[in-house]
């Protein structure tokens, strides 16, 4: 294939999970908001130490009920920044912020995700809620003061661009299931011809609704269809994707011949240390990882992302009184035996034994860090938590 994996050198990166409707999902299933709020802002981090910059979409921001029970001063507590510094870039069509919240609320028929979420209504208030407008105009004055990064996406460019939906059509083209049952099947078919994700999400609602057994074949096309979208969506914006949960039919992949972008499987324990670790903490972990960062938002490569890993687990871990103890009796142990041996003479089987081997034996046993072994399997293909994809750069 030949060629170099990268972020991109934008070192911007988009989240599955932070979809609105996902946001809305994950609150939903959440036995409490807490919970939830703690389950985002892991994710928020994760994404922020791979990458220098969180691509959200206005949708993502102003219609995601993660962000909408919590504001910008309240995320970067979280994140371990000032609010000026919040690692985030919105997109949108519209030319600001507060210009996009006012099209999504003048036009009809707009779906809103965060409408009856019960994490933002009190009582029986009508939409929108007090709390959501608020949370509105708290973001959009961030943005106003230049604490977020804002990018229109509808720049009027030369000649003819390639539409978002003629993209998403062409990806879609290839990798879908095989082996499928007809609902399975007749899903696949109308989802080349979706490219707007509320759609999609629908109708495959619908199909699971009317088939309940096929449903394991259908989650197999919404993966297929959301990687599609995904890839499009990130491709367009110079980003690399992140995909956390859900990842039971979703195993990293390598990129085929010829393929555009390449899978790598992220640390479970590294998305746990995320959610779990004070703001401080983390501020402190992202600000020593950044060459690891650089490195990987260079070069994409696995070695890169299995560095930030065990640099999470390596600068937290700390060592107490009787493993450090326990460790210098062991090598003090195996020191005197490989000095015994080496001056007393012995008789039997030690006779053949060449010493020179049996003194390099002592040492390599002395100082192989053998407490760093579990960590290395947190980095393992066994405790995946999440996946990272990423383009190949030729």
């Amino acid at each position: 294939m030949g060629g170099r994996i990268g972020i991109r050198d934008e070192g911007r990166i988009l989240v599955a999970e932070l979809d609105s409707m996902e946001q809305s999902r994950m609150f939903g299933a959440a036995p409490t908001l807490a919970c939830a709020q703690r389950k985002v802002l892991g994710i928020l981090r994760t994404a922020a130490l791979l990458a220098d910059r969180v691509v959200l979409t206005d949708s993502m921001l102003l219609d995601g009920v993660a962000f909408l029970t919590v504001g910008p001063k309240e995320t970067a507590a979280g994140l371990g920044v000032g609010v000026h510094d919040l690692p985030f870039t919105i997109l949108s069509r519209s030319q600001t912020l507060r210009a996009a919240l006012e099209a999504k609320r003048s036009t009809p028929g707009f779906v809103w995700q965060t409408a009856g979420s019960d994490a933002l209504q009190e009582g029986s208030e009508e939409w929108p809620y007090q709390q959501v407008v608020r949370a509105w105009e708290e973001w959009v004055r961030a943005a106003e003061n230049g604490d977020l990064a804002f990018e229109c996406t509808d720049a009027p460019r030369s000649g003819r661009s390639v539409t978002f939906a003629e993209q998403l059509e062409a990806r879609l083209a290839d990798g879908a299931p095989t082996g499928l049952t007809s609902p399975a099947l007749a899903l696949t078919a109308e989802a080349r011809g979706v490219a707007n994700r509320s759609a999609f999400v629908s109708r495959f609602d619908t199909v699971v609704a009317e088939h309940p057994a096929a449903r394991a074949e259908l989650e197999s096309v919404r993966a297929w269809w959301n990687e599609a979208y995904l890839d499009v969506l990130a491709a367009g914006n110079r980003a690399s994707w992140l995909r956390l949960t859900d990842l039971a039919d979703a195993q990293p992949r390598a990129a085929a011949a010829g393929g555009s972008r390449r899978q790598l499987g992220l640390s479970g324990t590294m998305l746990d240390t995320m959610t779990s670790i004070p703001p401080s903490v983390y501020g402190i972990l992202r600000h020593s990882l950044r060459s690891e960062r650089a490195d990987f938002v260079a070069t994409g490569s696995r070695r890169s992302l299995a560095a930030i890993a065990y640099g999470v687990s390596s600068h937290l871990a700390f060592a107490g009184r009787g493993h450090v103890v326990r460790g210098a009796l062991v090598r003090l142990a195996i020191a005197a035996v490989a000095v015994f041996i080496g001056v007393v003479p012995l008789d039997g089987p030690w006779l053949g034994l060449d010493l020179a081997w049996v003194a390099v034996t002592a040492v390599a046993l002395v100082t192989i860090p053998w407490q760093e072994f579990p960590r290395l399997y947190g980095l393992s293909r066994r405790a995946l938590g999440g996946v990272v994809s990423v383009k190949v750069r030729s």
